[in-house]
């Protein structure tokens, strides 16, 4: 937890208490598509200063939402992933992103990668599947039973 805390039991302040700071959530959205290395981050964050994104790291690895994992050979690298609690903002995330894109936008404003993807997760939305009707039925001796269900897909 950064050094600030709302100093409140409600559920959001206490979320925002672990992912709340300057970044934080930015660092989440990164590496929501999996592992990342620093420089990685740093790349895809250019308006975050090294020693924040450092710091958020740092921070949020103590929260337990990033691990640090050794990328094995044939390359040997240091790189950050999130942990089961990290993951489970991606739905939050998209939420927010949902709001977000509602809001008005900054002229000449860059997004990452990973960012462009997580919105295309905000607005893509499945056809719902069509409903087919479907007989099932079963006979024994004089006893019949038959029954009608619509069933999707």
């Amino acid at each position: 937890m950064s050094q600030r805390s709302y100093g409140d039991g409600c559920g959001t302040a206490l979320a925002l208490d672990v992912v709340g700071e300057r970044w934080a959530l930015h660092v989440v959205r990164e590496l929501v598509f999996g592992p990342k290395r620093f420089r990685d981050l740093r790349n895809a964050l250019p308006n975050a200063s090294q020693n924040v994104l450092s710091q958020r790291l740092r921070e949020l690895e103590d929260e337990g939402v990033v691990r640090r994992v050794e990328f094995g050979p044939p390359v040997s690298a240091w790189a950050y992933e999130l942990t089961d609690s990290g993951r489970a903002l991606e739905p939050v995330l998209i939420e927010l992103a949902r709001w977000g894109a509602g809001r008005a936008t900054l002229d000449g404003a860059e997004m990452s990668t990973d960012a462009f993807m997580l919105l295309l997760k905000v607005f893509y939305r499945p056809p719902a599947p069509e409903t087919r009707r479907w007989r099932s039925g079963w006979s024994w001796a004089s006893t019949r039973s038959t029954s009608r269900r619509r069933r999707p897909g």
